[in-house]
């Protein structure tokens, strides 16, 4: 994992005065930024003096947690501190020389820093857009809040249809799954050439998808053991859509991964066409996908399938019978639906239409429910405009 600016370009280091801020070039993008505002710098500067009297009154005091803090993250943690004079490179060492600071230090170092996060965030400082959006701030998550904690003995899934993301709005995505709890993420509706995947890379997910040109993709992402794509299951039809991986989880099971995002009903010329063929070929595939994977762990199946369930409320008429059918396939398949086994009669949506009329259509299956300890729909990202579709979240316990 390759953690960038660990010092915030100064920020977390002291190298601001308020009373005697820099005059920023026209092109020098901490013009533009607010966190570079006097206002902002005394918000930091007061959260540094509390971090001073923690680890030390010096500048390489501040150097070394910031760059320990970054390292402890991420067991593969690499980090990128950049520089702008020869003693900057010698402090730096010296920092990384002098090993780390107790945790217990780094501990309470992200504490104080949260409470900066937060005070700047009570101002307004960089973290909102103009539209109310959530967009990146000064680095402070590079000192305060731990980042992503596996546990142990436990997957947690999170699957969410992107809605064909253009940049901006899928590096927010990327944001806010990165700091989700979420081990494993399925995302939908990939676009052709969508920045969402890169976006998982970098921020310490490994990923899996299948390239399918001009069509929309669906794509596997996991921050935890090994992602081994399993190439030899694959739908007949738009693979694609359907991407399959072994994940190899260290001291624990192998578990199974499937992705899904049906079509929708298409073109008139092609009126359910794709979808009617995509369905099928799932169909075929779900009977066979634990022998097939080799697995000493569940198979566990999210997505977006464009269908609800039969009974669903309210009931839309414009659901045929073959749409039923397809859900009740991963049923008759040996899947169970994790939503209904721990809520048997709840009514929950994760897409709405423009009457506000609710559907269910994401869902996620599993070969073990005895292993469903979770599962619930998430609305913030609707709320918070990242996608039209709510997130479904599900926490499963994996045993060797």
């Amino acid at each position: 994992m390759l953690v960038n600016k660990p010092f915030a370009q100064g920020l977390l280091t002291g190298s601001y005065d308020p009373a005697r801020m820099p005059v920023f070039g026209p092109g020098d993008h901490r013009s533009r930024k607010r966190w570079f505002s006097p206002q902002a710098v005394a918000v930091i500067n007061e959260g540094l003096d509390r971090l001073r009297r923690l680890v030390g009154p010096h500048r390489q005091d501040l150097v070394r947690i910031c760059l320990w803090s970054c390292l402890d993250r991420y067991a593969h943690a690499v980090v990128l501190a950049g520089f702008t004079r020869p003693e900057h490179v010698r402090t730096n060492l010296a920092a990384v020389s002098a090993g780390p600071p107790h945790p217990t230090v780094i501990a309470e170092a992200r504490e104080v820093m949260a409470g900066v996060q937060a005070a700047l965030d009570a101002q307004g400082q960089g973290v909102r857009g103009r539209s109310g959006a959530a967009v990146n701030g000064p680095q402070m998550s590079l000192v305060p809040a731990p980042g992503h904690r596996s546990a142990t003995g436990m997957l947690r899934v999170i699957t969410i249809n992107v809605q064909h993301a253009a940049p901006g709005r899928a590096q927010r995505q990327a944001d806010w799954i990165a700091a989700s709890t979420a081990d494993v993420v399925v995302l939908t509706e990939v676009g052709h050439g969508e920045q969402t995947p890169q976006a998982m890379c970098e921020r310490g997910f490994a990923v899996h998808d299948i390239d399918g040109g001009f069509d929309y993709r669906t794509v596997i992402a996991s921050r935890v053991g090994d992602l081994e794509p399993a190439r030899e299951v694959a739908t007949s039809v738009m693979p694609h859509r359907a991407p399959a991986a072994r994940l190899h989880l260290a001291g624990s099971a192998t578990v199974g991964l499937v992705g899904l995002y049906v079509p929708s009903r298409g073109p008139r010329h092609r009126r359910n066409v794709d979808k009617r063929a995509f369905q099928q070929a799932v169909a075929e595939l779900l009977p066979t996908l634990h022998a097939e994977m080799k697995l000493t762990g569940p198979v566990i199946v999210a997505g977006d399938l464009n269908v609800v369930e039969p009974g669903h409320v309210p009931h839309h008429t414009v659901f045929r019978s073959w749409e039923y059918t397809f859900y009740s396939g991963f049923i008759k398949a040996g899947l169970v639906d994790a939503y209904r086994h721990l809520h048997p009669a709840a009514v929950t949506h994760s897409w709405f239409g423009r009457n506000g009329s609710g559907y269910r259509f994401d869902h996620i299956f599993t070969t073990h429910p005895e292993t469903v300890t979770g599962c619930a729909y998430l609305q913030e990202p609707r709320v918070l405009r990242l996608s039209d579709h709510a997130a479904m979240t599900a926490t499963f316990t994996v045993t060797p």
